[in-house]
């Protein structure tokens, strides 16, 4: 009875749609976990490589202007969760109080952004259908925002398409830096061995950081080709142009309105699976 037990659990195992896979994930070391139990519970093994850490703003005299004129801006805008975070944390640690944009309407970039905006207890007012800085442009142009004060909090290096685009409809953006993306010195040696031994049947993609900062540290550490010719998934089309820009072969991207870790996975999934009804 027990080898039978035994069989059917190896036999749940192995039918898996993920079993046998190596996916590289290039998260930073606070966020990969999500990610990782999603594929790890599909089959895959994972291979985490942090390839980006978050750091403070080099100076916060700006951001902290921004919340002394809480109650002249008419929207806040947030593409990440990242900024989220390190935003309202500053305005919290500075002994304020999150109502003092009462003034304001929130908008995020996509659900999990809307979903932590409000996990602060303050209520998101648009999510566009479209995930993307673009979407957020778009949807925002069914506003009179002629004149409007909008609060942008972001990272250090960032698009400047919505700036832009909320420009041209008469808007007043102002950028405040919230947090870096920086690189870590190096990869752990296990991924490269995984890189270097052609083992990582995909390699995952959440911001055109992660693409731009494992292209940087394999410089001249591992042969490009070994790189650039193992399949890339990326969670959305910014991050696919980055990649494919620097030689990556994307095979996997989700759809404008699935930017999300759940899309990223999804596809992921239907990419193994469709490679595998061909053999």
């Amino acid at each position: 009875m027990v080898g039978k037990v035994v069989d059917l659990r190896m036999d749940w195992f192995e039918d898996r749609p993920l079993f046998g896979r190596c996916i590289l994930v290039t998260r930073s070391a606070e966020q990969s976990g999500s990610l990782s139990v999603s594929l790890q519970d599909l089959g895959a093994e994972v291979l985490e490589a942090p390839v980006i850490a978050f750091a403070e703003p080099q100076d916060w005299s700006a951001v902290d202007a921004a919340i002394d004129r809480a109650e002249t801006y008419r929207w806040v805008v947030f593409a990440s969760v990242n900024a989220v975070d390190r935003f309202f944390s500053r305005v919290l640690n500075n002994g304020r109080d999150l109502r003092i944009f009462h003034n304001a309407r929130f908008a995020a970039v996509g659900p999990a952004t809307a979903a932590r905006i409000e996990a602060y207890n303050v209520r998101v007012t648009f999510c566009p259908a479209e995930h993307s800085a673009e979407g957020l442009a778009a949807g925002l142009k069914a506003e009179d925002l002629s004149g409007q004060d909008i609060l942008i909090p972001r990272q250090e290096v960032a698009r400047e398409h919505l700036v832009e685009a909320l420009s041209s409809l008469g808007a007043a953006p102002h950028e405040v830096v919230v947090y870096r993306t920086v690189a870590p010195g190096q990869l752990p040696k296990s991924v490269l061995q995984s890189l270097e031994g052609g083992t990582v049947d995909l390699i995952s993609f959440t911001s055109s950081s992660t693409v731009r900062n494992l292209f940087t540290l394999t410089d001249g550490i591992l042969d490009r080709s070994k790189l650039l010719d193992v399949p890339t998934a990326c969670i959305g089309p910014s991050t696919s142009r980055t990649a494919i820009e620097l030689g990556f072969k994307v095979v996997a991207s989700p759809t404008v309105d699935e930017v999300t870790l759940e899309g990223l996975v999804e596809v992921i999934r239907n990419y193994f699976c469709s490679e595998a009804s061909l053999l």
